[in-house]
């Protein structure tokens, strides 16, 4: 069974629990894999483990979810379903701020005919040179910084056409760059972010085959979740983001939700943000 290669475990009895007990560590396991894609993966039993959940735990609760249809093998991965497990947003911490030093000076404000605001200016070589101009740990260091600032709000991918792709990541918290004037209409689309994770997680899940990239409704998806009309005849539209899906991307990737990625190479996306064919 599956269960054996991501947990690396020789089968043991079951650990002696009151009901009540073995439910409070079914919750608690539940609740913490939200925040991996309700994913069990070599990373997630890893950190369940460090976080205090023992193996043979972790071992015994995903065979029996097997057993009754509550979670299902993905390739390498198991992964459990909407009805046990909740997706939440991934507990993303970047060692870097956008509060430092560096991190300021390589995001000046301009204003030009594109755009306005402080953008994050060559971002690989910024992060690099950070990471003692190591490229591909510069490469995740700012994957890193970039999903933690989605998450918080400090950081963002805006704009409202889909044909005109925005200057770059945005800081939109902190002197000088809140008052780019477009702000309200960025913090007010930040709401998305929390809101429809989940669901974007899942759409992703059913409508991507692993090795394949991410599947176009996940755009379609994204301006839905915003209240955009796709109704040819419909005029007043919401002021929207159109790289709301780009942002939900980075945040996956940030997540370590993507096989083979590299400062050079995307990566192709893995359970639960894809499915192999039966």
């Amino acid at each position: 069974m599956r269960v054996a290669l991501v947990l690396s475990l020789a089968a043991s009895p079951c650990l002696a629990q009151t009901d009540g007990d073995a439910r409070a560590v079914r919750a608690q396991f539940l609740s913490f894999l939200g925040g991996h894609g309700c994913t069990l993966s070599p990373d997630s039993v890893d950190e369940a483990v460090a976080a205090g959940t023992a193996r043979e735990t972790i071992r015994d609760l995903t065979e029996a979810a097997l057993q009754v249809g509550e979670a299902k093998e993905q390739g390498a991965y198991i992964v459990f379903d909407d009805d046990v497990c909740q997706v939440r947003l991934p507990d993303i911490v970047s060692k870097y701020t956008v509060d430092d030093p560096e991190i300021r000076a390589g995001s000046p404000y301009v204003q030009n005919e594109i755009a306005e605001g402080c953008f994050v200016e060559d971002a690989f070589t910024l992060f690099a040179e950070l990471e003692e101009f190591d490229p591909r740990a510069g490469f995740e260091a700012f994957i890193t910084f970039v999903g933690a600032g989605i998450i918080s709000g400090d950081v963002r991918f805006y704009g409202t056409s889909p044909q005109s792709t925005p200057q770059g990541f945005q800081i939109v918290t902190g002197p000088d760059c809140y008052m780019a004037p477009n702000i309200e209409q960025i913090n007010d689309s930040h709401s998305f972010i929390a809101d429809g994770f989940a669901d974007y997680v899942r759409l992703v899940g059913r409508a991507t085959e692993c090795g394949d990239p991410v599947s176009q409704e996940a755009g379609l998806f994204a301006a839905d979740l915003q209240g955009f009309d796709h109704s040819v005849d419909v005029e007043d539209q919401p002021p929207v983001n159109a790289w709301l899906d780009f942002e939900f991307l980075f945040i996956t990737m940030a997540a370590g939700w993507h096989e083979g990625m590299t400062d050079v190479d995307r990566g192709t996306p893995r359970p639960p943000l894809c499915h192999y064919r039966n």
